[in-house]
This record gives C-alpha cells, sequence and structure tokens, in this order.
C-alpha cells in the first residue's frame, strides 16, 4: 500500500520506461506479481494506500490498453502477491496475508480456491506456479516450516511437496523452465533448480547458486535465468537495484551478466521478460521514506490494524515517522509530499 509506482520497462543498460501508470490506470497503486502471456501483462494490484483493496489487472503491451481489471479481495489486510495462468484463462492468484488462493474465471467472476492454513503456517503464500493444467505450486514463504506445497485442480487434494533436501530458507518467486525444471528462489539468497518425476509429489534438488543479497523472484530469458534483487536489506537512500544471472551466461550469448537500475524510491518484486521489444518489465511494491502515502494506526494485542488518522482526514499526511503521545494529542513527523521536500 505505499505506491503510487509505475510498472517499467528495463533495457540491458539499466535505463526505465514507464509500462503503465496511474494516468493509465488511476487505480494503479502498488504491484507485485507479474504473469507475461503473449503481449498481455497479467498484475497483481493493492489499490489504495490503505492496502485495503486487492485487484487482478491485464494490461495489453502492445495495445497499451487494459483488458481486465477485477476486484480480489477488499480488508484491512489484503496484498495479491503472485499470479498463474492456465491455458483456459484462469488466473490463480495467492494472498500474502492470508492463506488464501483466489481463482479468477475468464468472464471475471472471483472465488476463493484455497483457504488453507497448509499454505500459510505462520508465514504465507508467496509465489505461484502451474504444471500441465492440473497442478498448483505454492511457496509457502516464513514460518516455522517455509517449503512448497502442491495442489491438485482435479481432486483439490493439498499436500505438502517432500523435497530430498531441507530449504535453506524461505521460497519466494518461482517460475518453471522450459526444460520443465522449477526455479525457486530462496531468500537466503540463492537460486534453487528442481526436477521431479512424479508429478512434484516429490522434488529433486539439481542446482542450487547464490543469487546476491535481496533477490526475490526469477524469470528466464533465453535459457537463461534473471534474478531481480528488490533492495530490501540495503534501506532508504539506496539508488541502485540489480537484475543478475546467477547461473552465468555462454560466450554466444551477448548477454549481460547484470543489469544495475539507478532508481531512488524503488523496491521492485516482479519480473518478467518481453521479447517484442527484448526488455525486462518490473513492477514496484514499495518505496523509501517521502514517497508512500500510509496511514496511522491502532495496533491491538492481536495484532489487528484500525485506522487512526489517514489522508482522507489530513491530505498532506504522506509518510509518517516518528510520534509523541501526549494526553489524547498525537504529534507527529510527516514527510507531506512525495519529493520528500516538505
Amino acid at each position: 500500500g505505499t505506491g503510487p509506482k509505475p510498472i517499467y520497462y528495463v533495457d540491458d543498460s539499466g535505463k526505465l520506461t514507464v509500462v503503465v501508470s496511474q494516468d493509465d490506470v488511476p487505480s494503479l497503486y502498488t504491484t507485485v506479481g507479474l504473469e507475461l502471456v503473449g503481449d498481455v501483462l497479467h498484475i497483481c494490484n493493492i489499490a489504495n494506500s490503505k492496502g485495503t483493496k486487492g485487484e487482478y489487472l491485464a494490461w495489453n503491451l502492445a495495445e497499451k490498453t487494459l483488458e481486465r481489471r477485477v476486484v480480489v479481495s477488499t480488508g484491512v489486510n489484503t496484498l495479491p502477491n503472485d499470479l498463474v495462468l492456465d491455458s483456459q484463462g484462469n488466473v490463480y492468484l495467492t494472498d500474502f496475508y492470508n492463506p488464501l488462493v483466489y481463482l479468477i474465471k475468464p468472464d471475471d467472476s472471483v472465488s476463493v480456491l484455497i483457504n488453507n492454513t497448509l499454505i500459510q503456517q505462520g508465514g504465507a503464500p508467496n509465489g505461484i506456479e502451474i504444471y500441465k493444467d492440473s497442478i498448483l505450486l505454492i511457496a509457502r514463504y516464513g514460518g516455522a516450516t517455509p517449503g512448497l506445497v502442491r495442489y491438485d485442480l482435479s481432486t483439490s487434494s493439498l499436500t505438502e511437496v517432500t523435497l530430498d533436501f531441507e530449504m535453506p530458507g524461505s521460497i519466494d518467486g518461482l517460475y518453471f523452465r522450459e526444460n520443465g525444471n522449477l526455479l525457486a528462489v530462496v531468500d537466503n539468497n540463492q537460486l534453487v533448480e528442481l526436477t521431479s518425476t512424479d508429478d512434484w509429489m516429490t522434488a529433486t534438488t539439481v542446482r542450487v547458486e547464490d543469487s546476491g543479497i535481496d533477490s526475490t523472484t526469477v524469470v528466464d530469458r533465453d535459457g537463461i535465468p534473471y534474478v531481480l534483487h528488490a533492495g530490501f536489506a540495503t534501506g532508504p537512500g539506496t539508488e541502485t537495484f540489480l537484475i543478475t544471472t546467477p547461473f552465468g551466461v555462454s560466450t554466444s550469448q551477448e548477454y549481460p551478466e547484470e543489469i544495475a537500475i539507478n532508481s531512488l524510491n524503488l523496491f521492485p518484486e516482479g519480473i518478467e521478460f518481453y521479447p517484442a521489444l527484448n526488455q525486462f518489465i518490473v513492477s514496484s511494491i514499495a518505496t523509501y521514506i517521502g514517497t508512500s502515502a500510509m496511514p496511522i494506526y491502532y495496533v491491538d494485542d492481536s495484532g489487528k490494524l484500525t485506522l487512526v488518522v489517514s489522508q482522507d482526514d489530513i491530505p498532506s499526511l504522506h509518510s509518517s515517522v516518528g510520534l509523541e503521545l501526549v494526553g489524547d494529542v498525537l504529534h507527529i513527523c510527516n514527510l507531506a509530499n512525495v519529493e520528500g521536500t516538505k
């Protein structure tokens, strides 16, 4: 809920060009997972500053038009995190704040496909992929037991994928390679390649490589996995995020091993590669101090959030920092604009 931020193209020099912004789609506020199918970019969108409205968007890159906009979820905590499509155009979307996977049909009807704590367990459902149009694989991020969960669309059975080793951290992004192997970005900065011979009841490790700090998700470019580094750990003031290839580039492929993008106040989380323009596409989920329109909340003992004050009450309330309570009066340090100049 910390936008509004556009989605960008990124070329090999690190240059950013806007794909779609709030000027095109007014509800585009802060974006997470992306899925590119042909010329259509499918988008997870948090549609307001309070983080209380989740949307699925479909943007046609060639026509530069919005094809679909579907409100998926509403509530105090909702975060459409990642999505995948099957060959029939059904969309499967994870909610990072809840043990849910939504199904969005081609007629834009929305239902909860999965509501089960197995995909959460103190953590959160994160990346999602689909195998042979019949099996969903869901990354369980954080919590006591991070792992990979399998959902059979034909039987509605939900089971843990048995791995041949203990995953070294929480899985964030997932991506199926053309060879059928699954790439998993692990938050201890590793890229793990997995394979399976039993429709992902079990999985075997093929390769593990250091993916570098703040690696979040991965995409394939002509057989080369490129990892996105969001910059979360580096903190305010960081002006560069990276796209790198942990597996390396052969001498016959004239592609960079690292792309550095200079962009203050951008935390990219989703990535795709668009062959038509030979460019990557990155979403932007969160921004540094001075770039968000965020409320102030009460927090009770259960962790429930309730609004204290927002931009609806004080239009200049943009990004608040230090607080001091004297009696019933809350004194606030506030950065009052996107530029951080007031």
